[in-house]
């Protein structure tokens, strides 16, 4: 008898396994209440401030460009017309190098731009403006870039501060140097930064050495 029971005591099955600790259902008991979506929100903003700001300064500028409904409105500046006039004077092949060659007072790249824009669109300035406008909106990036080597929200504030800048706003709307220069100034910054966070390289100081040469 004694044999029998200890038989059917061997042929009985194991308890189940004590199932492993799960996550409460409850969302204030896992830790997931309503605080939850607010960080990851901002988290999400943060984390990425480059393409964040980009959009923005993107946005206002070509809102900018799109309220200028003269042609008048992008030559405010008396310098404007003298930029303008040497793209036209290079965008002709008989006029080329004797303008280019010219050229001793004044960088040739920004004239060599128009002259490529005219030859492709004509006499078209708000089709510079909106090129410049993308260009301007790069310069915000990396101004938030900059302000990322401290904090990511530092950054985002800083791209957005530049992205709504007056300044920049109206500057990207006129045939002017100054929003080709800011963005070859601001790569060679944020190159320059991005070698004290993780040491000199090679195509970190090929590009900075670019863009300050530029």
């Amino acid at each position: 008898m004694g044999v029998q029971l200890k038989g059917q005591e061997a042929q009985q099955e194991p308890p189940p396994p004590t199932p492993p600790h799960t996550r409460s259902a409850n969302p204030l008991l896992a830790g997931e209440g309503s605080t939850a979506s607010p960080l990851r929100g901002q988290r999400s903003f943060t984390a990425h401030p480059f393409l964040t700001v980009f959009a923005i300064a993107l946005t206002v500028r070509l809102i900018n460009v799109a309220l200028l409904d003269s042609p008048n409105g992008f030559f405010a500046e008396s310098d404007t017309l003298t930029y303008w006039a040497l793209g036209t004077a290079l965008a002709h092949r008989e006029s080329f190098w004797p303008t280019l060659s010219s050229l001793t007072d004044r960088m040739p790249l920004y004239p060599l731009l128009l002259a490529a824009a005219q030859t492709a669109f004509g006499n078209a300035p708000r089709v510079v403006a909106i090129a410049q406008a993308v260009i301007d909106a790069g310069t915000c990036a990396l101004i938030g870039a900059l302000g990322s080597v401290i904090a990511p929200s530092v950054g985002l504030l800083a791209g957005v501060l530049a992205a709504f800048s007056m300044t920049l706003i109206v500057l990207s709307s006129q045939i002017l140097t100054d929003t080709v220069f800011v963005f070859f100034l601001a790569i060679w910054l944020a190159c320059t930064a991005r070698s004290f966070l993780v040491g000199p390289t090679i195509p970190l100081a090929t590009i900075a050495g670019v863009a300050g040469g530029i």
